[in-house]
């Protein structure tokens, strides 16, 4: 069930409609991630109109969780901008 949803994965790609995200957006990627790289990050935050992208040194996947504090001060001057 894991090598399906994996494969699965995979195949998702919705690079060719990311012009048609139309809100603010903010795009946040650790250099340690394991599963994303910041590179597939950065590369969804170039296809959305007006995107911003963020990165951070550590945090791993889940760095919402990881790095809280760092990333809600990220968030929150964000929100504020928008």
């Amino acid at each position: 069930m894991i090598q399906r949803r994996v494969a699965a994965a995979r195949r998702f790609n919705i690079a060719g409609r990311l012009d048609e995200i139309r809100v603010p957006t903010l795009l946040v990627a650790s250099d340690d991630d394991m599963l994303v790289p910041p590179s597939a990050s950065e590369k969804l935050a170039a296809g959305i109109p007006g995107a911003q992208f963020a990165r951070m040194a550590a945090g791993a996947h889940a760095c919402n969780v990881t790095r809280a504090e760092h990333f809600n001060l990220w968030l929150l001057d964000w929100l504020d901008g928008e």
